[in-house]
C-alpha cells in the first residue's frame, strides 16, 4: 500500500484555539489551579456527559475533556460502518474490543451482545472506560482487561503522546512508526499479554465477533491472537497503510476470512486515503 501525506493526530482550527486561550485565563482569574478548597471543590463538581441515541435508548459518556466531547458527538459519524456492525449483533454474541480506548464502542456492543471483553492499555483510557460501564449500568456485562497484547508474556515498553483521557495512537515495544502530529515525549514499562493466553489461561467464553484497532501495533497483537480470531465469525479490522497490512490480510484470507465491506477511516473531518476499515467474515465451511 502507497503511504500518502495523511498525518494522524488531531489538528484544532482557530476557535477551538481561541476557547483554549479563554479557558486558559478563566483557570488562572479563578486560581483554580491552586491547592485550595475552593479549586478543590470546583473540579470534584465538574463532571460533564455527553448523551447519545443508540437504538431508541440514551447512552452516556463522560465527557470532561475536548477529546471524550468529540468522540461522543461523533458516536455516529466517525465509523458509521461499525455501528451498523454493532447494530446486527445478537444477545448470544460475545464482543472482544481490541483497543478499547474509553469505551465508545464497549457500551453499544454492551447494549447488544451477551458480553464484552474490552482490552485497553492506557491507565487513563481505562479509568474513563470505567466509568462510562458504570454511568450505563453494564457492569454485569463488560469485562475489563487493563493490559497491553503482543506476541510475548512479557514487561513491554509503551509509548505515549501525552496523559490525557482519550488518547490513542500509544505503541507497543518501539515508538510509533505512524505519521503523526506528537511524537511520543515519555514511555513506561507495562504488563504485556499475549490474547490467546488470556483467553486460555482465564477460561473466557470466545469471542464470535471481533473489533481490532490498534494503530500500528497490529502486527505484535495478532501474533499473539490468531488462535482466538481463527474461532471467531467476524472481524471488524483498521488497516493504516503500513507494509505489513497486507501480509496480515493474507494471515486472514488463510484462516477464511474474506472482505465483505469496507470504508475509509476518518480523523474528525478528515478522510484518510491510506487508512481503512474492514469487516470481515469467516465462510461457513
Amino acid at each position: 500500500m502507497d503511504k500518502s501525506t495523511f498525518i494522524f493526530g488531531y489538528a484544532p482550527n482557530f476557535f477551538q484555539l481561541f476557547q483554549t486561550s479563554l479557558a486558559r485565563w478563566l483557570v488562572f482569574l479563578l486560581r483554580l489551579n491552586n491547592n485550595s478548597k475552593f479549586s478543590t471543590e470546583m473540579c470534584q463538581l465538574i463532571k460533564p456527559k455527553t448523551k447519545v441515541n443508540f437504538e431508541g435508548r440514551e447512552i452516556f459518556f463522560a465527557s470532561g475533556h475536548g477529546r471524550l466531547k468529540w468522540r461522543a458527538e461523533t458516536f455516529h459519524s466517525e465509523e458509521p460502518m461499525i455501528i451498523e456492525w454493532i447494530k446486527s449483533f445478537s444477545s448470544q454474541d460475545i464482543f472482544l474490543d481490541v483497543g478499547a480506548n474509553v469505551g465508545t464502542y464497549t457500551i453499544a456492543a454492551a447494549l447488544r451482545a451477551k458480553q464484552v471483553i474490552a482490552i485497553e492499555l492506557d491507565p487513563a483510557n481505562i479509568y474513563c472506560l470505567h466509568t462510562n460501564i458504570c454511568l450505563n449500568n453494564l457492569q454485569e456485562k463488560v469485562l475489563i482487561v487493563p493490559i497491553a497484547s503482543s506476541a510475548t508474556k512479557s514487561i513491554q515498553k509503551i509509548f505515549y503522546r501525552d496523559l490525557s483521557l482519550g488518547d490513542a495512537l500509544q505503541s507497543v515495544g518501539r515508538e510509533q512508526i505512524l505519521p503523526t502530529r506528537k511524537n511520543a515525549p515519555f514511555s513506561i514499562n507495562q504488563l504485556s499479554i499475549p490474547i490467546d493466553t488470556l483467553f486460555n489461561e482465564y477460561d473466557l467464553p470466545k469471542p464470535t465477533r471481533i473489533k481490532i484497532d490498534v494503530d500500528g501495533n497490529e502486527e505484535t497483537v495478532l501474533a499473539g491472537a490468531w488462535q482466538t480470531i481463527s474461532q471467531a465469525e467476524e472481524i471488524y479490522f483498521e488497516v493504516n497503510g503500513l507494509e505489513d497490512d497486507l501480509l496480515l490480510l493474507q494471515k486472514f484470507y488463510e484462516y477464511g476470512f474474506s472482505i465483505i465491506k469496507e470504508m475509509p477511516s476518518n480523523v474528525g473531518s478528515v478522510k484518510s486515503d491510506v487508512s481503512r476499515n474492514l469487516l470481515l467474515r469467516k465462510s461457513v465451511s
